[in-house]
């Protein structure tokens, strides 16, 4: 990414190609387009600690700028940083919380108390 402030926003493309689009605000104009991505982008988020995005997709990708973590299958809805950016998490439709650590490693793997997922759709 190239060098984004309080002035950037950040958001994914709805239709293929799959992307998110990075503009600056005051100008109006897009500073860039990162693409690869082979379903939605459902989470954006800046991190403090640099110039990076983090995202998550309906790929099970999360990305991290230029570095990747995979681990679902299929839609994350979700993802967060520590606040220094060693730590992700992420969650999606397999009802999976996934921590890793900002170099790949896969710390963690959080599911349902009871192994099963539920939806309550009453409301």
């Amino acid at each position: 990414m190239d060098g984004s402030n309080a002035k950037d926003q950040a958001w994914g493309c709805l239709e293929t190609p799959f992307c998110v689009q990075l503009w600056d605000f005051e100008t109006g104009e897009q500073k860039e387009t990162i693409g690869g991505f082979e379903k939605e982008i459902t989470s954006i988020s800046f991190i403090e600690t640099g110039d990076d995005l983090l995202t998550s997709s309906g790929d099970g990708l999360v990305r991290l700028g230029e570095r990747h973590f995979r681990g679902a299958q299929d839609f994350l809805y979700a993802s967060a940083s520590s606040a220094d950016a060693q730590t992700i998490i992420a969650g999606g439709q397999d009802g999976v919380l996934r921590v890793w650590h900002a170099d790949g490693t896969l710390l963690q793997t959080l599911g349902p108390p009871d192994g099963s997922i539920q939806l309550d759709n009453t409301k």
